[in-house]
C-alpha cells in the first residue's frame, strides 16, 4: 500500500520554483542564437604578373600538352595495331578454309562408302575439330572489327588507314599482308555504309576469296 506524504507548504512551493527555473533554463538552451563563426582572412590574392608563376604556368602548360600528345599517339597506334590484327585475321581465315576443304574433300572420297576403313573415325573427328576451330577464329575476327569501331569510332579509324597503307608498302614483313588488308578495310567500310550491321557470313566470304 502506498504511503502519501504531505510535506509542508514552504517544501512544496521551493520544488515549484525549482522546477519552474529548470524548464525555463532548457527552454533558454534550447532556442539561444548560436554564436556567430569566427571571420576567416580572404585568401591572398595570386599575382598572376609574377615571373615565377608565369614560368610555373607555362611548365605546366607543356606537360599537359605533351602528355596529351603522347595520348593521342598511343590511340593512333592501337588503331594501327588493329588493323594489323584484322588483316592477321583474314589471312588466316583464308588459309584455314583451305585446309578445311581438304580434309572435307578427304573424308568424302574415302570415309562415305558403308565399308569405310577404321580410321575414318580419326578424320571424322579431325575434321570435326577443323571446322570449330574455323568457326571460332571467324567470331573471333567478326568481334575484333566490331569492338574497334565501339572503341575508336569511324572517322578516328579512317584517318589512319593512309599511315597503316604506308606501313604494308614499306615493311617486308607485312607487305604479304597488302590483299587481306584490302579485304579487311572491304569488311569495315561494309560494316559502316550499313550502319553497324554485323554481316559474319558475308566478311567471311570475303576473307575466303582467292587473292
Amino acid at each position: 500500500m502506498t504511503k502519501n506524504t504531505t510535506w509542508p507548504t514552504g517544501v512544496r512551493t521551493g520544488f515549484a520554483q525549482c522546477s519552474v527555473l529548470a524548464l525555463a533554463c532548457v527552454s533558454a538552451a534550447s532556442f539561444a542564437t548560436p554564436a556567430a563563426p569566427a571571420p576567416t582572412a580572404p585568401p591572398e590574392p595570386v599575382e598572376l604578373d609574377n615571373p615565377s608563376i608565369k614560368e610555373q604556368l607555362q611548365n605546366l602548360d607543356l606537360i599537359l600538352r605533351a602528355s596529351n600528345q603522347k595520348q593521342e599517339e598511343i590511340r593512333k597506334q592501337a588503331i594501327r595495331s588493329n588493323m594489323q590484327l584484322g588483316a592477321f585475321l583474314c589471312a588466316q581465315i583464308q588459309r584455314d578454309d583451305a585446309v578445311l576443304t581438304q580434309l572435307d574433300t578427304l573424308y568424302n572420297d574415302s570415309c562415305t562408302e558403308p565399308n569405310a576403313p577404321q580410321a575414318c573415325e580419326a578424320q571424322a573427328a579431325e575434321l570435326s575439330e577443323y571446322r570449330q576451330r574455323f568457326a571460332d577464329l571467324g567470331h573471333y575476327y567478326a568481334s575484333n572489327l566490331v569492338e574497334a569501331v565501339s572503341l575508336y569510332g569511324q572517322t578516328a579509324i579512317e584517318q589512319q588507314i593512309p599511315a597503316m597503307s604506308l606501313l604494308i608498302e614499306n615493311n617486308q614483313r607485312l607487305a604479304p599482308l597488302a590483299l587481306d588488308f584490302a579485304a579487311h578495310l572491304a569488311n569495315q567500310q561494309l560494316y559502316f555504309d550499313t550502319y553497324n550491321t554485323i554481316d559474319t557470313h558475308q566478311w567471311l566470304a570475303r576473307c575466303q576469296a582467292p587473292r
